[in-house]
């Protein structure tokens, strides 16, 4: 079976249409992190920044509500040549029975300052998003999003390297990506999805 955490935001795609849920959680593209069987740590990561970022919430405001980069909902590029239907089906399709946890791409008010709008990847606690795996660098990678629907992607001169759609990246040179492109992070697989594609695939489960 498809486990999709955290649960209150799978609840909140049961209970929004596509575009509220779009306008509440749009402000930012989105990232699906697989849990493969046994990877403990990692899981356990990634929910203690959940609760971090509960904990620092002021209260009533949205549960993984990101700061806002422009009025509209981020919409990244996709491949005109798919219908967007194909398209959604067989990302669902090729989820199959895994553990994802979802995680927003933005920065952390707390930590990494000095990488001003990077949002940063890997093992070290002081990322902004944290992927606590042996095949991990401490800093491994690093998003940048400069416009509401372009987002690039580098590797940080990490020890085992950066794939996105299977094709690695050379350290440090930005490529952009796009809604539905698959990233590697070391042996760590996750997909990168705007607000409306990760609305289908949390209502899939």
């Amino acid at each position: 079976m498809l486990i999709l955490e955290p649960s209150e935001l799978v609840r909140a795609a049961g209970r929004l249409t596509e575009l509220v849920f779009s306008h509440e959680y749009g402000n930012a593209p989105w990232l699906l992190v697989r849990i493969a069987p046994g990877d403990n740590e990692l899981a356990a990561a990634l929910r203690a920044a959940d609760a971090n970022a509960a904990a620092a919430r002021p209260p009533g405001q949205i549960a993984f509500h990101t700061e806002a980069v422009g009025e509209a909902s981020v919409r990244l590029k996709s491949d005109a040549a798919t219908p967007a239907d194909q398209d959604k089906t067989s990302l669902i399709r090729s989820l199959g029975n895994e553990r994802y946890h979802v995680v927003p791409l933005s920065k952390r008010t707390d930590v990494d300052a000095v990488f001003g709008e990077r949002v940063s990847i890997g093992r070290a606690l002081n990322k902004d998003i944290v992927l606590r795996h042996t095949s991990i660098s401490k800093f491994h990678a690093y998003f940048h999003q400069n416009e509401p629907d372009r987002c690039v992607l580098a590797d940080a001169d990490s020890k085992n390297g950066t794939l996105v759609n299977g094709a690695r990246l050379k350290p440090k040179d930005p490529i952009e990506v796009a809604s539905g492109d698959r990233v590697t992070f070391g042996s760590i697989s996750t997909i990168v999805l705007d607000a409306r594609a990760l609305w289908r695939v949390l209502r899939s489960r």
